[in-house]
């Protein structure tokens, strides 16, 4: 795949997932909020966008809302 066409889809999954972001629900890697920040971490080092800077910071405050779900999720399994 050429530079120009990687650039494109890259730009497409960053808009799609940028407009999804504020309705996806789930924290999962794969199909939610945690791996969106991935992306979103990784695609703003890539890209070295200075505008995605704040896309990655809202990213890290889902990543710290995903870690207060998780030691929920956790207290409900102790004993």
């Amino acid at each position: 795949m050429e530079k120009q066409q990687k650039d494109e889809l890259l730009t497409r999954i960053a808009r799609h997932l940028m407009l999804q972001s504020s309705v996806i629900e789930r924290t999962g890697l794969l199909d939610g909020k945690m791996g969106m920040a991935i992306f979103f971490f990784h695609y703003s080092r890539y890209n070295g966008s200075t505008i995605l800077f704040s896309t990655s910071e809202h990213c890290g405050n889902a990543l710290e809302n995903i870690e207060g779900k998780m030691d929920q999720t956790s207290r409900l399994r102790e004993y």
